[in-house]
């Protein structure tokens, strides 16, 4: 009886190690998220300024934006070498620290998409022209900037309040396709004129 309580714990401790290294791992392959704009949001004009907001943990590298005219369900329209170079953001070396005292670091400017990134493409709410802009910070492209649409910015200020910024992860709060349930790493904006 005592072999069996102890290969319980142990299998136990396993499967939290697993979980741990798992998490640690995800974690390691993120490098922030994107607060604005969000993912569906919905501009005046296409001469708007945007503002980008990025969080991330990771102030050495810069932060590209890179745009593209998209598909109807918020692709790239002509594939992932359609991009073309928008602007980059520096983050600062001033820290900001979450209520557990993890440094995070806001890095944020305004741009203006050029009209070479934007498609017509009239909807029923109103809008007719629609971009998607992909965020990459250092080597890890794309991989590692998460975005949200306005529901999941509602989940990650919830979760961020209670666990501190990595909170959110593995909560569901990021924008995800449907069809295979992974995180969306860009954003998809729409614009009336």
């Amino acid at each position: 009886m005592h072999t069996q309580r102890n290969n319980g714990k142990c299998r136990s401790i396993a499967k939290t190690a697993v979980f741990i290294g798992a998490t640690m791992t995800a974690l390691t392959l993120l490098s922030g998220c994107l607060t604005s704009p969000y993912y569906g949001q919905i501009f005046n004009a296409r001469t708007d300024l945007i503002p980008f907001e990025i969080w991330t943990y990771d102030k050495n590298q810069n932060i590209t934006l890179e745009c593209a005219q998209a598909s109807a369900h918020g692709g790239p329209l002509n594939g992932s070498g359609s991009y073309q170079p928008l602007t980059t953001i520096n983050p600062p070396n001033q820290a900001h620290f979450d209520y557990r005292g993890d440094e995070i670091y806001h890095a944020g400017k305004q741009v203006v998409i050029p009209s070479s990134c934007w498609r017509y493409y009239p909807y029923s709410d109103g809008t007719n022209y629609i971009t998607v802009v992909r965020i990459n910070q250092g080597t890890l492209e794309q991989d590692s900037i998460y975005t949200f649409d306005k529901n999941g910015l509602g989940c990650l200020g919830e979760w961020v309040g209670k666990k501190g910024f990595y909170g959110w992860f593995g909560k569901g709060c990021e924008k995800r396709y449907t069809n295979t349930n992974n995180p969306i790493k860009t954003v998809f904006l729409k614009a009336k004129s």
